[in-house]
């Protein structure tokens, strides 16, 4: 949905470094999708919806509570790689 075609369910060093794995716009284009879908099912989900037990890794767990869970981890996890990232090359990682 980004538009990039990645290789084989590799990412080789070849094609990171080619430059077509950095189309900033696309990612966030692809973001600003995700964040409007989220918003909307979230906005217009039923209480029943959001209360349905979902299968997890671990279990089940009410929709509400995996979304929050997962959603929570993931961009924390992310953003904590992403100012790591950002320390290791000199720059401020977290904003605070």
């Amino acid at each position: 949905k980004t538009g990039l075609e990645i290789p084989g369910p590799q990412q080789t060093q070849e094609w990171t470094q080619s430059g077509e794995a950095y189309d900033i716009a696309a990612f966030r284009e692809y973001a600003q999708a995700v964040y409007a879908q989220t918003d909307d099912y979230l906005s217009n989900a039923s209480d029943d919806a959001l209360d349905a037990e979902q299968q997890t890794g671990g279990g089940t767990m009410p929709v509400a509570q995996w979304v929050g869970a997962i959603g929570l981890w993931h961009v924390m996890s992310h953003q904590g790689e992403i100012s790591a990232l950002k320390g290791a090359q000199g720059l401020k990682g977290l904003p605070f």
